[in-house]
């Protein structure tokens, strides 16, 4: 790509960059947090020990500033200190925006912000929302484990003990889906991806017909998603945005998340608003092993074991017959089941991120490609949004390519 085309698509404004970062250039710290190269002669912090700040206490540590080109000196930098080629990622930026409006795209490695562009601005990242969802769960099971919550859970844990009476005396079949059906995608409940129906409410998402044995089919579904927030509401008392701000959220240094709503309830299938930046934090404290450090002080959030459960392809998903969802506007494809998590998709089969991709890679997606890419290998975050494509399997597995081809160390 020629530089005319860079400046045009890329809206970079060299100039800016001079007046922003030139003292740091000079080898004196700015209050920005860009690191310059007289930063990066110093040791650079082990990525693993590394946790971004609150944003309140300058955030993440970054290497770049936000749709700016770097001048050739902080290329090196972003080199030397992420292992990346900042070029390369600009590409894949043009890429991920030539499908329509402009996009976000963050790049994280080692623990450094590469690559930045779009707004800043918080946007609805559409389904990625259950895998936000998984998340709030995974922490409800951490907290069962030592009984604070009065009694302990485990994705064998039937659902029906954790709901109103209504949903069982409904079909006593549904007594046999545990919360691991639930968050696997094989409940065996009717498919119901269309949560923005005029009738979908609380009626709808507890008495969906039983039309499988738990564990039989594997079928995409919001509504289950939505039933896993009223479970973990009647659990804790706490409603989903409560409660994973206050468990998850708060702890890494996230903003408040906010949530769109049906009936007063939280659209946990579908409807989490957050930053960029702040989606990263998820993925960072995934590729940590469900780590956080706080002032000098390490939290674990969530078990490696945990982590796992979620991350990697759950053996529910796997045994189970893959079943299309009517009228779903997300297509999957019929191996989807072979790589799918626990509300978390995975690169297992060197499929669905493509085979450039390495295999322990996990992610989180949504409608209109929002994407939420961790690669435990490479240290590597990527977050993605944007109106479209819609849902193109072919373009997050190109984007991928060019993001792991900017990989150079």
């Amino acid at each position: 790509m020629n530089q005319s085309k860079t400046d045009l698509r890329l809206r970079l404004d060299r100039r800016r960059l001079l007046a922003r970062t030139g003292s740091a250039l000079a080898g004196l710290a700015l209050g920005s947090g860009i690191a310059a190269p007289a930063i990066g002669r110093a040791a650079a912090k082990a990525s693993h020990r590394y946790f971004p700040n609150p944003d309140a206490r300058g955030g993440w540590r970054t290497l770049v500033a936000p749709n700016v080109e770097p001048s050739s000196g902080m290329k090196r930098e972003i080199r030397r200190l992420a292992g990346v080629d900042w070029s390369a990622l600009a590409e894949a930026f043009t890429y991920s925006e030539s499908f329509g409006q402009r996009s976000t795209f963050l790049v994280i490695r080692r623990g450094w912000i590469a690559a930045e562009f779009g707004p800043a601005t918080a946007f609805h990242v559409d389904s990625v929302s259950k895998s936000v969802t998984g998340l709030a769960v995974a922490r409800l099971l951490e907290l069962s484990g030592d009984m604070r919550l009065g009694r302990k859970l485990t994705p064998k844990t039937p659902v029906s003990e954790l709901l109103p009476a209504s949903f069982a005396a409904g079909d006593p079949r549904r007594r046999k889906i545990r919360l691991g059906h639930l968050m696997s995608m094989t409940s065996g409940l009717e498919p119901d991806d269309d949560p923005y129906r005029p009738d979908y409410g609380p009626e709808r998402v507890l008495h969906r017909p039983v039309v499988a044995e738990p564990g039989a089919q594997w079928a995409y579904c919001s509504a289950t998603v939505d039933l896993l927030a009223l479970a973990l509401q009647n659990v804790t008392g706490r409603s989903l945005s409560d409660f994973f701000d206050e468990q998850v959220g708060a702890r890494i240094g996230m903003a408040p998340t906010s949530w769109g709503r049906y009936d007063g309830l939280e659209r946990a299938c579908c409807g989490a608003v957050m930053t960029a930046r702040d989606l990263a934090r998820l993925g960072w404290l995934l590729l940590a092993g469900g780590r956080w450090g706080t002032a000098g002080r390490t939290e674990r959030i969530l078990s490696p074991k945990i982590v796992q459960l979620l991350t990697r392809p759950s053996p529910l998903a796997r045994r189970a017959r893959f079943t299309p969802t009517p009228n779903s506007p997300f297509r999957v494809e019929p191996t989807a089941p072979l790589a799918y998590g626990m509300l978390w998709w995975t690169n297992a089969t060197g499929t669905m991120l493509g085979p450039s991709v390495p295999t322990d890679a996990f992610y989180a997606h949504g409608f209109r490609e929002s994407l939420l890419i961790v690669v435990p290998s490479l240290e590597l975050v990527v977050v993605r949004g944007g109106s479209l494509p819609l849902v193109l399997p072919a373009f997050r597995r190109e984007l991928m390519a060019r993001v792991v081809a900017a990989v150079v160390a």
